[in-house]
This record gives structure tokens, C-alpha cells and sequence, in this order.
């Protein structure tokens, strides 16, 4: 059986929910090309082997992700269907869990951690280096298969941990799109908003935030550590829906994913300067 090279870091299941009649997503890409296109989910969103290890495993992807996304899409699947109140905790416990890796799984967060243990090997090596001059003592093969160079093994440690204890306990709730305009989502759907200022980046949520994840182009699930905040985060349903999709469309890393071309004008209006033609 031969080893899956497509690594999706946000998975098919989830972007199926924009699925037009035909099967295909369309995309807008964030290239300067303002191209617009209609794909399958298996062509979007992947990196050839991003999940393999240094030895050439993949179980990072096949069994780690595996079971998260497998358990992951018959939660949202649930979630869609019958909403937060009849939502099984079971179910929200897997959903929790992926919401947990959706930061951690990217390519961005895969390049940071490689970055940063090439830099721990070279110092390694370095100091290697310095006791075979000084003692005879010859370790430096070690730093060449060390495992914390294993950049997969370690986005997997960090993946769910206290975060998916603070997502699970939280508040939340789902809003309903009742006007003209779809949710849109991209490659980079999920943001958190920290309502105490602090800073959102890293391994750790904000202790107060509201963190929010399009689940379908009529729904989106927030999630926060303040519930009496959801209201006047909201407001106006109709300037929400405008302002999660401005979001959206910032957040994108690379594209922008609709349902249909009916959100074009919108999407290409607010794509920032830079990445216009």
C-alpha cells in the first residue's frame, strides 16, 4: 500500500461543507493573479509530505490525524445537523481536539518548528564538534537523527494539550446566517480575538477570547471564555456576516473559499492592495 504524499492541513471534510452541486469548491487566490477557479477539496490546502517524519514514517498523518479528522467530521457533522443543544459530549470532545491542531498543523507552524531545530542542530554540532577536539569522544552523528529534529513528532506533542481543555469547557454557540451573504471560509479559517488585549500568537490562548470557525456557508461556530461577550460581538447580523468574511479574507494565507462566484465582488474588493494586480 503505498504512503499518502497530499498532507491536508485543513481537511477535505471540512471544506466540502462550500461544495457546489458539481462537487468543486471555488477558490480565490490570494497571488495577485485574481484568479477565481473551481476545484475538488483534494487539490486545495496540502503540502506533499508535510507530515512526514525524517525517516520517512508517516504516521503523523495517517494515524495521529487520521483519527483526529475521522472523529472530527462525524462531530461537525452532528454539529450542523443538530446544533449545540443536542450536541453529544463525546462528539465534542473530538471536535475540540481539532479545533486544538488547526493552528499547529500548518505549514507556517511546521516551518517555524523546523526553523527552529536546524538551529538546535547546528548548535549541536557545534558542540559536538567541541568535545571530539577536546576529549576523542565522537557523538556528532548523534545531532544528525536526533528526534527532536523530528519537526512532525513535534507539532503532534504541542497539538491539543491545555488549549483543547480550555476549548471543551468553554462557552458555545452557534450563529445562524439569515442574510443574503454566505459565510466564506480559506486556509487559514480559525481566529481568536482576545478580548483582554493580549497577544494570540503561541502555544497558549488568551485567558479571555472569542474564537471563531465557519462550520458551513450558513453557520459559525463561536467559542469564548466570556459568554455574556457574544451578543455585542455579533450586533448586527447582517454587518457580522460582512465583518467575519472581511476576516476571512485577511486571515487567508494563500485562498479564499466560497460556495459559489456570487461572493467574486465582494472577495476581490477586499483583498488587500499587495495582493491585487
Amino acid at each position: 500500500m503505498s504512503k499518502p504524499k497530499k498532507h491536508h492541513f485543513l481537511p477535505r471534510f471540512y471544506v466540502n461543507y462550500w461544495s457546489n452541486s458539481k462537487g468543486l469548491v471555488t477558490i480565490f487566490l490570494k497571488d495577485g493573479t485574481s484568479r477565481v477557479i473551481e476545484v475538488s477539496s483534494k487539490d486545495i490546502c496540502f503540502e506533499k509530505n508535510l507530515y512526514t517524519r525524517r525517516e520517512g514514517r508517516v504516521d503523523v498523518e495517517t494515524i495521529f490525524f487520521g483519527e483526529i479528522d475521522g472523529n472530527a467530521s462525524r462531530a461537525l457533522r452532528t454539529l450542523n445537523k443538530s446544533g449545540i443543544g443536542n450536541f453529544p459530549p463525546k462528539e465534542k470532545g473530538y471536535f475540540s481536539r481539532f479545533i486544538s491542531t488547526l493552528h499547529s498543523r500548518s505549514p507556517e507552524f511546521i516551518q517555524e518548528i523546523r526553523n527552529f531545530n536546524e538551529q538546535g542542530r547546528l548548535r549541536g554540532e557545534k558542540w559536538a564538534e567541541k568535545v571530539f577536539s577536546e576529549t576523542g569522544e565522537d557523538i556528532r552523528g548523534k545531532f544528525k537523527k536526533e528526534i527532536y529534529c523530528d519537526s512532525p513528532a513535534v507539532m503532534a506533542y504541542h497539538s491539543g494539550g491545555k488549549d483543547y481543555e480550555i476549548i471543551l469547557n468553554s462557552h458555545w454557540e452557534i450563529i445562524e446566517n439569515s442574510s443574503n451573504k454566505d459565510f466564506i471560509t480559506c486556509d487559514f479559517p480559525l481566529q481568536i480575538i482576545a478580548l483582554d488585549g493580549s497577544d494570540t500568537f503561541g502555544y497558549e490562548l488568551p485567558r479571555e477570547f472569542i474564537m471563531t470557525l465557519p462550520i458551513s456557508p450558513l453557520k459559525i461556530l463561536l467559542i469564548t471564555s466570556n459568554k455574556n461577550m457574544v451578543k455585542r460581538f455579533v450586533g448586527n447580523l447582517k454587518g457580522f456576516v460582512v465583518r467575519i468574511n472581511k476576516e476571512t479574507i485577511d486571515s487567508a494565507n494563500d485562498l479564499v473559499i466560497a460556495k459559489d462566484k456570487e461572493a467574486e465582488k465582494f472577495i476581490k474588493k477586499n483583498i488587500p492592495l499587495n495582493n491585487r494586480v
